[in-house]
């Protein structure tokens, strides 16, 4: 288990799946929540190369209102992110 935790290959297949969660007709935040694009030819178990984003945390609770008017609950963001399904 511990030995995926450091698997970069199965991280950015992570991150594009909740890439396309969040782009989904599903999503509350299509638009408003970026997941950096992966570099495919740049990946392997040891090295992950992504885009560099410039923007907010999406765990900064201060600086949301101000940027989206989706009511801003992470914990909720992060289960869809992960499974697609709304709550």
């Amino acid at each position: 288990m511990f030995a995926q935790e450091l698997d970069f290959k199965l991280e950015a297949a992570n991150s594009k799946r909740c890439q396309t969660n969040l782009n989904s007709k599903k999503s509350r935040v299509k638009g408003q929540v970026v997941v950096p694009a992966i570099e495919d030819g740049m990946v392997n178990h040891r090295v992950l190369v992504m885009e560099y984003v410039e923007g907010i945390k999406v765990t900064d609770r201060l600086a949301f209102p101000a940027y989206s008017a989706v009511v801003f609950q992470p914990e909720k963001l992060f289960s869809f992110m992960i499974s697609g399904i709304p709550s």
